[in-house]
């Protein structure tokens, strides 16, 4: 039970959801925990080491020139095992998912989007907050015409998959107060996910001309990007479910091993499933892509959530979670939860 001491709200919010947040020592089991409501709660949140974003669209209040949304920015911090809230911005539009929300150097990075008035057109923005929650840095009109799907942030780097689209669309964060737009790059006739590398190569997933591909791109030129790899994992009878669920991709930059969930069918019979679980591959610029193992799951169900965790690789889906010895890629248990 929470007493109403641990209970606050988001004033220009909302609606009867609300957030729950705690903070619990892992490594003193005495230590007592900390746990806050708020209420109204927020459509996206991100989370860095030391700092919780809870992002607020502002559905029925709009900027009276331009007729778009907003969306309040909150900050609560940890500290001691305490939280507190320590800041709050806004900017125009609203965040698409969780993933558009990055922190680094003590600047709060967003990408944002609106419709734009009379065009009836999607625009998307990219904001730079400095540490008061103050917009600082601002790049207009990244992508133009089509809604973000995906967005992926390294270090100095953003890149915007827009809806529908084949392109990629690349902005230079190294000075925070200047963001810019780097050029596009156009790698795929179909869906496609990115993910970074290092700062000038990314691999990506895409299911252009009916097939599952994997490539690895050198984007050190934005104007002209080169494909150094490529692996085709299987042609019309192969899904995944990345494409609906990017977090189901696991990626352990440290040893350059990444397992995507995938399910194949008979091909004469696409209802019979053949294979169901994940491919685990190692990526590397000497060798390009080894596939190394797969995980079987049960059919009839998908990876929701990949975790590596005391040499362990855990696959969790709905109320079952897989455990894989990270070494030889054997199943050694099965969690069921009630």
């Amino acid at each position: 039970e929470l007493s109403y001491d641990q209970m606050q709200y988001f004033p220009e919010g909302g609606g009867k959801n609300y957030n729950v947040v705690a903070s619990i020592s892992v490594n003193d089991p005495t230590a007592k925990s900390e746990l806050k409501s708020y209420l109204c709660a927020g459509d996206n949140v991100y989370m860095s080491d030391n700092n919780i974003y809870i992002a607020k669209n502002r559905y029925n209040a709009f900027d009276s020139n331009e007729n778009v949304e907003n969306t309040f920015i909150y900050r609560l911090s940890l500290a001691n095992g305490q939280i507190y809230t320590s800041g709050k911005g806004n900017v125009k539009g609203y965040v698409p998912n969780k993933f558009a929300m990055n922190e680094n150097s003590g600047y709060f990075t967003l990408v944002s989007q609106y419709t734009k008035k009379g065009a009836n057109k999607n625009i998307a923005n990219v904001y730079v907050l400095n540490n008061n929650l103050e917009v600082c840095g601002f790049a207009n009109e990244i992508v133009s015409g089509a809604k973000v799907e995906s967005t992926i942030f390294s270090k100095n780097m953003l890149f915007i998959n827009p809806e529908n689209s084949q392109s990629i669309y690349s902005v230079d964060l190294s000075e925070p107060t200047n963001p810019r737009g780097n050029g596009v790059l156009k790698l795929s006739t179909g869906n496609l996910l990115i993910y970074t590398y290092d700062e000038n190569h990314i691999v990506t997933v895409d299911n252009g001309n009916n097939m599952l591909c994997l490539k690895l791109y050198d984007i050190s030129d934005k104007d002209s990007p080169k494909m150094l790899y490529s692996e085709e994992l299987g042609r019309g009878n192969i899904e995944t479910s990345m494409f609906n669920d990017t977090l189901s991709f696991y990626f352990d930059k440290e040893k350059n091993i990444f397992t995507l969930p995938v399910t194949i069918y008979d091909s004469e019979k696409k209802q019979n499933i053949t294979f169901n679980g994940g491919y685990l591959y190692k990526v590397n610029l000497d060798d390009g892509f080894e596939r190394i193992g797969s995980i079987t799951l049960p059919d009839n169900s998908s990876v929701i959530r990949p975790l590596k965790k005391s040499g362990n690789l855990y696959e969790f889906m709905g109320n079952i979670a897989v455990v894989i010895d990270y070494d030889n890629l054997e199943n050694i248990n099965e969690i069921r939860f009630k």
